[in-house]
C-alpha cells in the first residue's frame, strides 16, 4: 500500500510556489558559482604566496561549493528530469539535506570563522571573536541536527509538522544573529582604525568599510528574508530560493574582500599618484597598488607584463609574483621577477 504522502499534491499549494523557487534557486546557484570561479582564479593568480590560512579557506570553500552544486544538480535532475510529472519525486526531500542544509552550513561556518579571525587581527580583542565563534558553532550544531532530521521526515509536505521545522528555525535565527554580529563588529573596528591611521591608509580602510557594509548587509538581508519566508510561507519552498544561494554569497563576499586589495592608481580612490614612464607610442607603464602593501608596475607592450613587487605594508608578509597579459589573458610567469630595487618604478609607489 502506498504512503498517502506520496500521492497528494505536495504541501497542498500551487505548484509554482514549489517548482518555481527550486528552479530559480538552481539557476542563481550556477550563476554565483561562475562568479566564484572567476574570483578564485583571480585570487590564486594574484596571491600565489598569500598567507596560508587565506589560501586554505579559499580552497576548502571552493571545493565545498563544487560538492554543493553537484548535489543540487542531481536533485534538480531528479525532480525536473527523470522524475518530471511525478508528484512522489516532487514531494520527496531527496538529498536536500546534503546541499541545502549540511554543505550550506559548513561553508557558512567556515566563512564566519574566517571573519572572526580577521576581526581578531584587526581589534586584538578575544571577547568579540569568541562570541562570533560560539554563535557560528551553534548554527553549525543546529545545521547538523537539521541535516539528520530532514531525511527521516522524507516528504516536503511533512517538514512543517516535524522537529526539523523547529530546528531549521533555530538554525536560521542563529545564522542571522552571527551575521549581524560580524557586520557590526567589522564596521566598528574598521571605523576605529580609520581614525587612528595616517592619511595614506584611510583610503584603503574606507574602501574596506564600504565593502564590509555592503557585503555584510547583503548576507544578513538574505538570511532575514529566508527566516521570514520560512516562518510565514512554511507550506511553500519560497525560502529555498534564498537558502540555496546563501553559501555562494558567503564564498563570493569572502573572495571579494580578499581581492579588494587591488587599487588602480590614478583612479577615484587612489591614494598615490600615477607616473607614466613609457618612451614609445606602443609602450607605457601603469602602476597598480594593492591595499595590503603590494605595488604592481604594469608595462604594456605587445605582450604586457604585470610585475607584483613587495613593499612595506599592513601585514608585512606580502608575496613577490609575476604574471603576463598575452592577448588579453593573464598567465603566471616563472621564475619570479627581479627584486623590487631593480624594477622600474616611481618613487611614490613605495612610500609608506
Amino acid at each position: 500500500m502506498s504512503n498517502p504522502a506520496d500521492d497528494v499534491h505536495p504541501v497542498g499549494t500551487a505548484l509554482t510556489l514549489i517548482t518555481g523557487p527550486m528552479i530559480m534557486a538552481h539557476l542563481v546557484n550556477w550563476c554565483l558559482l561562475g562568479v566564484l570561479t572567476v574570483q578564485v582564479y583571480a585570487y590564486h593568480l594574484a596571491f600565489p604566496n598569500d598567507h596560508y590560512a587565506n589560501r586554505l579557506v579559499v580552497t576548502v570553500a571552493f571545493f565545498l561549493e563544487l560538492g554543493q552544486i553537484f548535489a543540487a544538480t542531481y536533485d534538480a535532475f531528479r525532480v525536473f528530469g527523470s522524475g518530471w510529472g511525478n508528484y512522489t519525486e516532487l514531494n520527496s526531500v531527496g538529498i536536500f539535506w546534503v546541499h541545502l542544509v549540511l554543505l550550506t552550513g559548513m561553508v557558512t561556518t567556515l566563512c564566519q570563522c574566517f571573519y572572526a579571525w580577521r576581526i581578531y587581527t584587526l581589534s586584538r580583542k578575544y571577547s568579540v571573536t569568541i562570541i562570533i565563534v560560539v554563535l557560528s558553532m551553534l548554527q553549525l550544531s543546529l545545521n547538523i541536527y537539521e541535516g539528520v532530521e530532514v531525511p527521516h521526515v522524507g516528504h516536503i509536505s511533512s517538514i512543517e509538522h516535524s522537529v526539523a521545522f523547529k530546528t531549521g528555525l533555530y538554525w536560521i535565527s542563529s545564522t542571522v544573529l552571527c551575521d549581524l554580529t560580524i557586520t557590526c563588529s567589522m564596521f566598528y573596528f574598521l571605523q576605529k582604525a580609520k581614525k587612528s591611521n595616517p592619511k595614506p591608509m584611510k583610503t584603503m580602510i574606507r574602501r574596506l568599510l564600504v565593502l564590509t557594509v555592503e557585503t555584510g548587509l547583503i548576507i544578513t538581508l538574505f538570511a532575514v528574508i529566508e527566516l521570514i519566508l520560512f516562518v510565514t510561507k512554511r507550506n511553500t519552498l519560497l525560502y529555498t530560493a534564498f537558502l540555496a544561494s546563501t553559501s555562494k554569497l558567503y564564498s563570493n563576499t569572502l573572495l571579494a574582500i580578499l581581492n579588494s586589495r587591488i587599487q588602480i592608481e590614478g583612479g577615484r580612490e587612489s591614494d598615490e599618484d600615477t607616473m607614466p614612464v613609457g618612451s614609445g607610442g606602443a609602450e607605457f607603464t601603469t602602476n597598480i597598488s594593492w591595499g595590503s602593501g603590494i605595488t604592481i608596475d604594469m608595462t604594456r607592450t605587445q605582450a604586457s607584463e604585470v610585475v607584483l613587487s613587495k613593499r612595506a605594508g599592513v601585514n608585512g608578509d606580502e608575496e613577490l609574483g609575476k604574471v603576463r597579459v598575452d592577448d588579453g589573458r593573464l598567465q603566471p610567469v616563472y621564475p619570479p621577477p627581479v627584486p623590487p630595487k631593480e624594477l622600474h618604478h616611481s618613487p611614490t609607489s613605495f612610500s609608506t
